[in-house]
């Protein structure tokens, strides 16, 4: 099956082509702009299958809301379903990546997940079944109130746990310190 692959995370957008010919990997800078990249995927690989992560608040296969990703609110599922007619999932990238873990991990019932990237964040399973709460929310962590900062956050406050421990925090300490961006980037 044509099958393709997306992680749209807070600084960069990979993607992941399959089928029974082909396999192909890639990534861009994410933008505004993702979902014409994806449309432009699309159209290139003519998938029957979309399945996507997003560093964001995804319910329902919407997209809520993402403090690193420029977006409003967008029927994800919905959207790409009815444009292209294809099978179309989305769900937060945190709770895809335990999914990930708990199928290489078959015999531990339990799992916590902390994830730093772009933004700071967590996903748990017990039992086996994600732990998601209301909206799908258990596990934004980087949101939590922490204690106050001269640094606004992406969700617009500046008291969030992640402006102390993500990796745009550990970028700005280091810019603080004298650090030039060479450095950072390795």
């Amino acid at each position: 099956m044509r099958s393709l692959y997306l992680d749209i995370g807070g600084t960069n957008f990979r993607f992941s082509f399959e089928s029974e010919e082909l396999c192909e990997d890639g990534f861009f800078a994410t933008d505004r702009s993702f979902l014409t990249k994806i449309d432009e995927l699309i159209s290139r690989f003519k998938p029957q299958r979309l399945g996507a992560s997003f560093a964001g608040q995804v319910c329902n296969g919407k997209i809520i809301s993402a403090p690193n990703i420029s977006t409003n609110e967008i029927y994800f599922e919905k959207y790409f379903t009815d444009k292209y007619s294809i099978e179309c999932k989305i769900d937060n990238d945190l709770k895809c990546a335990i999914l990930a873990e708990a199928f290489v991990r078959p015999d531990v019932e339990s799992l916590v997940l902390l994830y730093v990237g772009t933004g700071f964040g967590s996903a748990y399973m017990d039992r086996g079944n994600i732990i998601r709460g209301i909206s799908n929310t258990a596990g934004e962590i980087g949101h939590i109130p922490f204690k106050k900062s001269d640094r606004i956050c992406g969700c617009g406050k500046n008291n969030c746990l992640e402006l102390f421990c993500s990796g745009t925090a550990l970028q700005n300490r280091m810019k603080d310190l004298g650090y030039d961006k060479a450095i950072l980037s390795d």
